[in-house]
């Protein structure tokens, strides 16, 4: 009876998970303007590591809440394996829009 319980709140919590969404997958997920032009740059600088802003080379960043001044400060300073963008290679108008990119994903 145990198991079964177990296995039937495996199911339901399954069944009302939301699923994650990639980029041009479903609905328009970006909405404002600067949030596509973030992309643009996303796609340009990030998105080799961070594929669609899910795992790949680095984590996810997707799915934390990570407030966007820390977003900024990882991308301009680095840390471990990521390398860091200065304002030659992203301006700080580029990574405004990448931060508004993913929040709106």
């Amino acid at each position: 009876m145990k198991k079964f319980l177990t296995i039937m709140a495996v199911i339901l919590v399954t069944a009302c998970s939301t699923k994650l969404m990639l980029p041009g997958e479903g609905k328009e997920l970006v909405q404002s303007e600067a949030a596509r032009s973030g992309q643009e740059v996303f796609m340009e600088s990030c998105n080799r590591c961070h594929p669609a802003g899910n795992a790949g080379l680095g984590p996810s960043i997707i799915n934390k809440p990570i407030p966007g001044f820390l977003i900024k400060m990882q991308v301009r300073n680095g840390y471990g394996a990521m390398p860091s963008f200065d304002k030659e290679h992203l301006s700080d108008e580029e990574l405004n829009n990448i931060v508004k990119y993913i929040k709106e994903i």
